[in-house]
């Protein structure tokens, strides 16, 4: 191909590096996506951090955030707003009609009412176990406990019925059966009219 290059002059190894060395830019800018030239990358970048640039200024203007000495974003502390007097008025009416009531209790007199277990494992539950893991299940999906965590909350119930329960409810679909069959007994209810 050619004479090695530590052979060649000076002035055409740079040559040939510099040939090679665009090729392999080329390359690498088609590998990467990127365009020929920075300007072109960096323009909509300084356009977006601009527009951020003039949102952050316009809400030091306004006192929703403020800039410290120690030159940090520091935002204003969170006020309460007014409690707005139907939103009182319903839920003491709720507390009203249901009394004090401890969550298991309710969750079993709702699945009592819709069912919402037999469309979870698209069968009755087979022992009064699987219906608690079932619900162990459902407070693991919901929350950021695991299996292990919400099994030790319950009593008679292991880690691995929870997991398993987990698992019948992520099947496709009956998740959401279940859950319309909450809100549909919901809505039935009188006191969802307020």
């Amino acid at each position: 191909m050619g004479e090695p290059l530590d052979q060649l002059p000076r002035s055409r190894v740079d040559a040939a590096g510099g040939r090679r060395l665009e090729q392999f830019k080329e390359l690498h800018h088609q590998i990467l996506g990127l365009p020929d030239l920075a300007l072109s990358f960096l323009e909509p970048i300084l356009a977006g951090m601009s527009v951020g640039l003039s949102a952050l200024a316009e809400a030091v203007s306004r006192g929703q955030i403020e800039i410290g000495a120690d030159k940090l974003l520091h935002l204003p502390p969170i006020r309460p707003l007014d409690e707005e007097v139907e939103p009182r008025k319903t839920r003491e009416a709720v507390f009203k009609c249901i009394g004090s009531v401890q969550l298991p209790d309710l969750l079993l007199e709702v699945d009592a009412a819709t069912r919402f277990s037999e469309a979870l494992l698209a069968r009755r539950p087979s022992s009064s176990n699987e219906l608690l893991a079932l619900h162990g299940a459902l407070l693991a999906h919901g929350t950021d406990l695991d299996a292990k965590g919400v099994g030790s909350m319950i009593p008679g119930i292991d880690a691995a019925h929870i997991s398993t329960a987990m698992r019948a409810v992520e099947f496709s679909g009956r998740l959401r059966r279940a859950n319309e069959r909450v809100s549909e007994y919901q809505n039935a209810l009188p006191i969802a009219a307020l």
